[in-house]
């Protein structure tokens, strides 16, 4: 069965897109907060890390490079989450790591497109560049 972290800082997305992954056969962990994350991944082999933009203490951005950084997380595909229209900086997300960047709410449908995708292809460097000039 496929693993799918979720790190956020209030639940919410954790909440959302979990009961969507859990109906799905997906197992689930969350982690509040950048930290957290770190320290409880130790314990745990995701096939996938969903991470709120929201973050804070690390930011969205300094987990993805934490994780880029460590050797076992770096293989592993990350994707950004936000439920913000003004954050939503496709370039930048790809740039600091992330394998997408996501937009909630979005359909069921198209949320697991991407998780299906994700887990399919891994977190390939080449991969990522074709990602990037394709977006």
């Amino acid at each position: 069965m496929p693993t799918i972290v979720i790190v956020d800082e209030n639940g919410r997305t954790h909440e959302q897109l979990g009961t969507i992954l859990l109906s799905q056969g997906y197992a689930t962990f969350g982690f509040s907060g950048g930290h957290t994350a770190l320290e409880g991944l130790a314990g745990v082999e995701p096939d996938v890390i969903l991470v709120d933009m929201g973050i804070q203490e690390p930011s969205s951005f300094e987990f993805l490079a934490a994780l880029l950084s460590a050797r076992d997380t770096e293989q592993i595909p990350a994707i950004l989450v936000s439920d913000s229209k003004r954050e939503l900086d496709m370039d930048r997300a790809v740039d600091s790591g992330a394998l997408d960047l996501l937009g909630i709410p979005m359909s069921p449908e198209d949320f697991l497109t991407v998780i299906t995708a994700a887990i399919a292809s891994g977190q390939d460097p080449i991969r990522m560049e074709t990602h990037k000039d394709s977006a």
